[in-house]
């Protein structure tokens, strides 16, 4: 049995902007403006995200963006599917 794998986009840079805003580039070539400034009231999880200065702190690994030596990080397929096309 062949066995077929979703080939999960990936992000390539990342770029903070003001509002909480991130403009990301993925390995597909496609370019996206999220703003997480309704996620990073979600919950518990996302609240430290609200100090601009940890939001700023950013990182990618693996091509997802995260926060706080990877204890926060969000799915880039979301980023993908729903941040605004540039």
């Amino acid at each position: 049995m062949k066995l077929f794998k979703k080939k999960v986009p990936k992000i390539t840079n990342i770029e903070v902007h003001e509002n909480f805003v991130l403009r990301c580039t993925f390995n597909t070539g496609d370019i996206r403006d999220y703003d997480f400034s309704n996620i990073i009231n979600l919950g518990e999880a996302f609240k430290p995200l609200q100090d601009e200065k940890i939001f700023s702190s950013v990182s990618l690994v693996d091509g997802v963006p995260t926060w706080l030596d990877g204890k926060v990080d969000f799915d880039p397929c979301c980023i993908l599917e729903s941040g605004a096309k540039i």
